[in-house]
């Protein structure tokens, strides 16, 4: 009599939250910092001139980069 071990099921694939945008997809724009707005120059009186983000169109976040918007990394 002949024993055989028995297969071994795959380990089923457990997706864990993303570490640097917490789950969420998005990060914070890192140009902008998450205002939405850049300095672009100063006027007559030396008011600073603010113009939307070029990286993130003014919205304050990016999709991140580690988990490419998924939330799971």
């Amino acid at each position: 009599m002949e024993f055989r071990a028995k297969p071994k099921k795959p380990e089923p694939y457990i997706k864990r939250r993303c570490h640097r945008c917490n789950g969420m997809g998005r990060e914070p724009c890192p140009i902008c910092g998450g205002a939405g707005q850049v300095v672009t120059g100063r006027d007559v009186f030396n008011k600073p001139i603010y113009s939307n983000c070029s990286g993130c169109f003014g919205a304050r976040t990016r999709r991140c980069g580690h988990c490419s918007g998924e939330g799971f990394a």
